[in-house]
């Protein structure tokens, strides 16, 4: 089964992350480079592609439609249990200081190139109600 034409917000981060107009790996940023691949926060990272198209940052509808598209795609990493938003853990010597979700991006020098280091600082954890990880 061949993955769907990446949509156009790929081409944004790309460009966001190239440009150093899209952070990464930083405490506030809707991007992060995990083990798994590079983790685009949900649903900040979309809610900021759709204000920057203009469009309604804070329509449910265009926000679901965005992250279908996306998953459609099929570069994301599905978890064990079926997932496609998975959980991380922001830590702090050994301790868990906040969570985050969100749809991680396989290879992600597709995106990114050069690589970034992977943060440290973010686990994968499981989500309530899966048995992920």
């Amino acid at each position: 089964m061949s993955a769907a034409q990446p949509p156009e917000l790929f081409g944004w981060l790309r460009d966001g992350l190239a440009g150093g107009s899209i952070e990464i790996n930083t405490r506030t940023a809707l991007v992060h480079h995990v083990a798994e691949g590079l983790l685009l926060v949900s649903p900040g990272i979309f809610r900021s592609f759709l204000a920057w198209q203009g469009a309604d940052a804070k329509s449910q509808e265009a926000l679901k439609r965005l992250q279908r598209a996306v998953l459609r795609a099929g570069w994301h990493l599905v978890g064990a249990d079926g997932a496609s938003v998975l959980g991380y853990a922001w830590t702090k010597n050994g301790k868990t200081t906040a969570k985050v979700h969100g749809i991680v991006i396989e290879q992600p020098q597709r995106l990114l190139d050069p690589l970034l280091p992977i943060n440290p600082r973010l686990v994968r954890i499981a989500v309530a109600g899966g048995s992920d990880p």
